[in-house]
């Protein structure tokens, strides 16, 4: 008996290759995806995608403009200096020489702003910031502070750009009551040559001596100035120890003026013509020395506590001898009395001095009290 073989064999045979083959193909095609997307990132690595390059150009040219209006916002628009060219010469070894001092490039600096004590703890501070006076040179230092008198020198044989002018001998005396009569018309003297540093001094106490101390003092030769015709402008501000009754005792050769708030107080010269301005004194103190006796000044009300601003011209017109002395009165005090009957008075100081008068201090002078007085001013206005 026969068996017929059964179709069923080989048809799960087709069916079980057919089924290796699909899972071959989609292994093969897994693989070659993964192949493929690795070199596609090996290729932007390498080489970078040059559509993306020119997309980031775009973008900055597109981004440029904005930042330039950035920072045209934020940039601080510096002034205009004008130069005059003109006014600069260069030679052949191309140094430059800058042009010479102008009235208006040696106008007056602004003093420091005054220092204003509030408390209690402040004010201690303020006075032992306080300088202490120098015997040595009462034309004064290059140390600067607000309790002395700033100093500037003139010489009014010269104008501010360095030319010569026709002043000699007093002549520059007229120029200073111009200033004191034009309301302190500073421009006045900045018409004429200042030496450009100015000195700091606590009094004025010059016995007779030689006028060229002056020019030494504040190295003006250095400036081209020389001796003649000539005047030092002190300004600062005090205030008395005690309110009470104050005059400035003056003695000058050739001229000296005290202003005190914008009002002539006291003034002295060697003669009736060495005069500075319209006021004279109704009292005197004749001391022996030559020239004019000392000028009297004005009695004027002072408070304590109350700053007072102060301006003092001295100078000479001939080179030779020359004296400038600024004491102090105050009513009700009694002074000793001199050999010719005067009273024996203090230099007027603006702080404090630091020790007793050196040796020979005064020589040629009338007698002093040893200790002058100070008025330090008491901060602020």
């Amino acid at each position: 008996m026969s068996t017929t073989p059964s179709p069923v064999k080989p048809q799960k045979q087709i069916r079980s290759r057919l089924s290796l083959a699909i899972l071959i193909s989609v292994v093969v095609h897994f693989v070659l995806l993964i192949v493929l997307g690795l070199w596609t990132v090996y290729r932007y690595v390498q080489e970078g995608d040059p559509g993306m390059e020119v997309a980031m150009e775009q973008g900055e040219e597109a981004e440029a403009p904005q930042e330039v209006v950035e920072e045209v916002e934020v940039t601080e628009v510096q002034p205009e200096v004008e130069i005059d060219l003109d006014r600069l010469t260069v030679d052949p070894l191309h140094d430059v020489a800058l042009p010479e001092i102008t009235a208006d490039t040696q106008a007056v600096p602004t003093p420091p702003t005054p220092t204003i004590p509030t408390t209690a703890a402040d004010r201690v501070a303020f006075r032992q910031a306080m300088p202490r006076g120098d015997w040595a040179n009462s034309f004064g230092s290059r140390e600067e502070s607000e309790f002395l008198l700033r100093g500037f020198y003139y010489d009014f044989k010269r104008k501010a750009d360095g030319g010569h002018t026709s002043l000699r001998d007093r002549d520059h005396f007229p120029v200073i009551r111009e200033y004191i009569e034009n309301n302190f018309d500073q421009s006045v003297l900045d018409e004429y040559f200042r030496v450009p540093d100015p000195l700091f001094t606590s009094f004025i106490f010059h016995p007779r001596r030689n006028s060229t101390l002056a020019l030494e003092a504040y190295e003006a030769e250095e400036h081209g100035v020389s001796p003649g015709t000539w005047a030092v402008h002190y300004t600062g501000r005090f205030s008395p120890p005690e309110s009470g009754k104050y005059r400035f005792i003056t003695k000058a050769e050739a001229g000296m003026v005290v202003i005190v708030d914008r009002e002539v107080v006291s003034q002295n010269g060697y003669g009736s013509d060495h005069q500075i301005t319209s006021w004279r004194p109704s009292e005197r103190y004749n001391f022996g020395l030559p020239g004019n006796s000392a000028s009297v000044g004005d009695w004027l009300e002072l408070r304590s506590g109350q700053n007072y601003d102060i301006e003092i011209f001295l100078g000479d017109g001939q080179v030779g001898n020359y004296q400038a002395i600024l004491l102090i009165e105050q009513e009700g005090v009694d002074y000793e009395k001199d050999s010719r009957g005067n009273p024996i008075l203090p230099i007027f100081a603006m702080v404090p001095m630091e020790g007793d008068p050196p040796e020979g201090f005064g020589e040629g002078a009338m007698e002093v009290q040893k200790r002058p007085l100070s008025m330090p001013h008491s901060g602020g206005r």
